[in-house]
């Protein structure tokens, strides 16, 4: 093979190994923007509330206030901050009751 050909197979195959992890060219930064790869580490950690802190941030969602979050159209353009905000809110919320599965065991039913 030319040294050419093997430089092509070599850009194809980086090509693809980038399209299979979803990473989008347009978008470069979605993924490991610096608040939600902050909030990761927090939340990581073991501070949910840190981590939340920061997404509600990065998303403009204002906190959890009676039940109810704010949800501007920026959730939609940053879904990995609004994933990891909802990990980061399903923690906290473990901290005031039992452990998601383990409310079945009280009821006796099996997991």
């Amino acid at each position: 093979m030319k040294r050419s050909q093997i430089l092509l197979v070599v850009l194809a195959l980086g090509c693809a190994a980038l399209a299979a992890c979803g990473w989008d060219p347009s978008r470069p930064f979605d993924r490991e923007a610096p608040a939600v790869r902050e909030a990761v580490a927090e939340l990581d950690g073991g501070d949910a509330s840190v981590a939340a802190a920061t997404l509600q941030e990065y998303l403009s969602t204002g906190p959890c206030k009676e039940g109810s979050i704010g949800t501007p159209d920026l959730l939609k353009k940053r879904p990995d901050g609004t994933f990891d905000l909802g990990l980061s809110l399903f923690r906290i919320g473990e901290h005031y009751g039992r452990r998601f599965g383990e409310e079945q065991i009280d009821a006796g039913k099996p997991r």
